[in-house]
């Protein structure tokens, strides 16, 4: 008797093990990889203070501060800029160099340690001021890490009486890319398969679509940067970002975890 109610209870304890067993190995493993992602944490109120400081003094014709992290931001309504005088209009050539001399003299605020890599996309000017003067508008090329695009991260800067007034956004140095992905590109589209995803019409009436596994094949998939931004720090996080034309979405998985960070429709409603 005895014997029979130990043989039970073994027999109970094994079939929770081999249940316990099943489940975990049906789960996703994930290697944690401790120095992924890249983290920009937000900076200690002192610190920030000191470098704002700094930063309007040496650039005092901006607009425009820096963010809690400690790059260049949009325009501060607490700065209280000179007003840059109305001088000779820049020539193209003089507004990019204008532009190339500040990012090499602010490498921390603009994010780009090497100025080689600094390519201005595109330049223009503007004018029909009040005062005749005229300006210029140029942004950067998105930031590259040898061949993957670091996504939002063009640098605009606007040129005002020889001056710069404005530069938002920035690059971000020592972007750390893991040798081995968890997620590569099978996994991640396999993450996929079976997901709804949906649309608006022109009406405002809402449809939904499910990927399949065809979809998935006719997929373009690449490698991008993207950061991901909180109120206490930016993580750059390497993604897949997967265009599935067929249902018109652009999805993108992180390649060490498999979270989705962004879905975003193509279709124009």
């Amino acid at each position: 008797m005895a014997q029979n109610i130990f043989t039970k209870a073994m027999a109970k304890k094994l079939s929770l093990l081999l249940t316990l067993v099943i489940f975990f190995a049906g789960c996703e493993t994930i290697d944690i990889d401790p120095d992924y992602p890249t983290t920009f944490e937000r900076l200690p109120s002192s610190t920030l203070e000191q470098l704002r400081t700094e930063f309007a003094q040496n650039n005092v014709y901006l607009n425009s501060s820096l963010s809690d992290f400690g790059f260049c931001s949009r325009f501060d309504y607490d700065v209280s800029p000179i007003i840059p005088p109305v001088l000779d209009t820049l020539t193209e050539n003089e507004a990019v160099d204008l532009v190339r001399a500040f990012v090499s003299l602010n490498p921390s605020a603009t994010g780009v340690r090497n100025l080689s890599d600094f390519l201005i996309e595109k330049i223009w000017s503007r004018s029909g001021y009040y005062d005749g003067s005229i300006s210029w508008i140029a942004k950067s090329s998105n930031q590259m890490v040898d061949t993957i695009e670091v996504l939002e991260s063009q640098i605009h800067f606007n040129i005002k009486n020889r001056e710069l007034v404005s530069v938002e956004n920035n690059w971000f140095p020592d972007i750390y890319i893991p040798e081995n992905f968890v997620f590569n590109q099978g996994r991640a589209k396999s993450k996929l398969e079976g997901k709804t995803v949906s649309h608006y019409t022109l009406s405002g009436d809402i449809f939904y679509l499910t990927i399949s596994a065809e979809d998935l094949n006719s997929s373009i998939i690449k490698l991008v940067i993207m950061p991901v931004t909180t109120d206490e720090k930016i993580e750059l996080r390497v993604t897949w970002q997967i265009w599935i034309d067929s249902v018109a979405y652009i999805i993108y998985v992180d390649v060490m975890n498999g979270e989705i960070l962004r879905e975003e429709p193509t279709m124009i409603s």
